[in-house]
């Protein structure tokens, strides 16, 4: 790749890197409880909750143990990247960031993305948000989404990162 070239990607990234910590840690006090909505007891239940039509695969594939790697979950019945990474992630192995209708809106008017294709914004996500905050970012961003960032009439004086953020209205 020519010098330029990366420089130039460096340059972009650099102002929404800056701004990635300030974002994940005032979400992180704003919701401190934020985790994922389905209640289960242990990996099967997450699973099926996620996807309900994997146990026969499960059972005749992995002996009824849940894979954790996003190649082995994905060859699930009706698992794909968005469920393999929420069941990873909730195992404590996030392979990916999860992208949601509220991790699409938030990431683009936080100025993270200006993509609309889940694996692109997904993609911009994995190089801005710190590896060990991959787990815990898309559930900020839903928590966020649900209470605050309302699509249709979003909350900017109740923001607590309307400062870090380009769509702000305040």
């Amino acid at each position: 790749m020519p010098r330029s070239y990366v420089h130039e990607a460096r340059r972009r990234v650099g102002p929404k890197r800056a701004r990635i910590v300030p974002i994940v840690e005032r979400l992180a006090a704003e919701y401190p409880e934020a985790t994922i909505a389905l209640r289960f007891r242990n990996e099967l239940e997450l699973l099926v909750s996620v996807m309900l039509s994997a146990q026969t695969t499960l059972l005749e594939e992995f002996g009824g143990r849940v894979p954790h790697s996003l190649e082995e979950l994905v060859r699930l019945p009706g698992v794909a990247c968005k469920t393999a990474n929420v069941v990873a992630a909730e195992l404590g192995d996030p392979q990916g960031i999860v992208v949601d209708t509220h991790v699409r809106r938030l990431s683009q008017r936080l100025g993270l993305t200006k993509q609309e294709d889940p694996v692109k914004i997904e993609r911009d996500l994995q190089r801005l948000v710190p590896r060990e905050r991959w787990g815990l970012f898309p559930h900020l961003l839903i928590w966020h989404g649900r209470r605050v960032c309302i699509a249709r009439a979003p909350r900017c004086e109740d923001c607590a990162v309307n400062d870090l953020c380009p769509a702000s209205r305040v």
